[in-house]
């Protein structure tokens, strides 16, 4: 999702086709790893209790009456974290956003794929060094298209920012504010980075699955990655951090 309120009318779409999967897909990987790794049945409960102050008019109201009328005030736009405040049918509730990089790639039928780069997926290489001068990114696919990846290698991949919800919390009263300021997009331009093989490497499989790694050469664009304190990544900071694109040169990176 391009900007917060992006990935709120995006949980607002879901929420309106009872889609819990896809409602709790709208959350960062922070909040789900706080939440104890939030599992389906969990998060229902938690959508039920955000729910509740509603009534079913209000519910009916909120799958069908677009959030992006209803927003009243942004704070913290500064392009890492914002909390956005909604105010619909009397009720408000307050919407906390914060960026996270993805790692976005073509399946062997050349179809966009997108993976969080959650903590344990991603990696900066040589540990220590800096600046970095690889990003190593693994990541799980179905056994059959992870083969065929192997043996082909990508054609492309992209690292970039994207919006994502860390919580929603109801609010007593609805606070005064003005003319909602503009927010900023997850994204800046486009910077291609490498035209150097991919070559995919199996390093695990378990029950159908199976587990890949990619090693992308960051060279000059080392200076747009940032690590955070816990671990994760993000492409530079704030409104103009760009996605990086790796393009393969050759068709057999093996």
């Amino acid at each position: 999702m391009a900007t917060a309120p992006d990935a709120v009318l995006t949980f607002q779409s879901k929420l309106a086709r009872d889609d819990v999967e896809g409602e709790l897909a709208c959350f960062s990987q922070r909040f789900r790893e706080q939440s104890g790794g939030l599992s389906l049945q969990g998060y229902a409960t938690l959508r039920d209790r955000f729910l509740a102050p509603l009534g079913w008019f209000g519910r009916c109201v909120l799958r069908r009456d677009s959030l992006d009328d209803n927003l009243v005030g942004v704070e913290g736009a500064d392009g890492l974290r914002m909390r956005l405040v909604y105010s619909l049918f009397g009720h408000a509730f307050e919407v906390a956003a914060a960026v996270e990089a993805r790692f976005t790639f073509p399946d062997p039928d050349g179809v966009a794929t997108g993976a969080p780069l959650t903590r344990s997926d991603v990696s900066l290489e040589p540990r220590g060094a800096a600046p970095p001068r690889r990003l190593v990114v693994m990541w799980n696919m179905p056994a059959e298209a992870a083969r065929r990846l192997v043996a082909s290698g990508l054609a492309w991949a992209e690292i970039g920012n994207e919006w994502r919800l860390e919580g929603v919390t109801p609010l007593e009263e609805t606070p005064k504010a003005g003319e909602p300021p503009e927010v900023p997009a997850a994204n800046g331009a486009l910077r291609v980075v490498s035209g150097a093989p991919l070559p995919v490497r199996e390093i695990g499989a378990t029950f159908g699955s199976v587990r890949l790694r990619v090693e992308l050469e960051l060279g000059d664009a080392a200076a747009c990655i940032r690590e955070l304190p816990d671990g994760s990544i993000l492409v530079a900071r704030g409104a103009d951090a760009p996605r990086l694109r790796w393009e393969s040169g050759i068709s057999d990176p093996h």
